[in-house]
């Protein structure tokens, strides 16, 4: 993370950054309307989950202003990565229960859904609290830059090391399902297909009949 202010108005950072906050934008504006318009829970999470994303796009703007100062900028970006892994995972797993309720996934029942989720939502807000904790224990040292921690780097690495997995899990057979979906449809058109040609007794269609004659 850079800690100086040369190193925040770097050409490299300021194009990554306005890259970043580009796509946030329109991310946050797409999640608002499609939340508005069908008015789910789910449309709704995403709204909250790409607004993390946006606080540290406008926490490194500030800060390239001079509206607030350099070591002010660790924070909300640091907390900003936690905070969305948790409510990226818990959303993975939410959206998983459509395929339970169709029959396709049995064994993620209503309330292992709500067990996971909540799981996942408390260790987030844990990590978040010893995260902030572990800033104001450091608040002397605000002038010149937070030094690094310990505590914060446990955090982070239990944060990521807890949520990714389950989140790389459910996308993974979320794939899966998805794939099988796709196959099952195209055996269907297959067998109908053949149905349909051994219907018709051998006897050629409208449009080859069509192509023979023009030939």
């Amino acid at each position: 993370m850079p800690t100086e202010y040369y190193e925040l108005s770097d050409p490299g950072v300021k194009a990554a950054n306005t890259f970043s906050t580009v796509v946030t934008c329109i991310l946050f504006a797409f999640s608002a309307k499609l939340a508005t318009t069908t008015k789910t829970a789910f449309d709704t999470c995403s709204v909250l989950m790409v607004l993390p994303i946006l606080l540290s796009d406008c926490s490194y703007w500030l800060t390239i202003a001079k509206v607030i100062p350099v070591p002010m900028n660790e924070p909300p970006r640091t907390m900003s990565l936690v905070l969305t892994c948790g409510l990226a995972c818990a959303l993975c797993c939410h959206r998983f229960r459509v395929f339970a309720r169709a029959g396709l996934a049995d064994w993620y029942t209503p309330r292992r859904s709500r067990l996971l989720v909540a799981f996942i939502l408390v260790h987030t807000f844990i990590s978040m609290c010893i995260m902030s904790i572990s800033y104001w224990l450091q608040r002397e040292h605000y002038p010149t830059g937070f030094p690094s921690s310990p505590f914060r780097k446990a955090t982070q690495l239990a944060q990521f090391g807890v949520n990714m997995p389950i989140h790389l899990a459910f996308t993974f057979m979320t794939f899966r399902i998805v794939w099988d979906i796709r196959e099952a449809v195209i055996r269907r058109k297959s067998v109908q297909n053949t149905v349909a040609g051994k219907g018709s007794g051998g006897k050629a269609t409208r449009s080859q009949r069509f192509h023979q004659t023009r030939r």
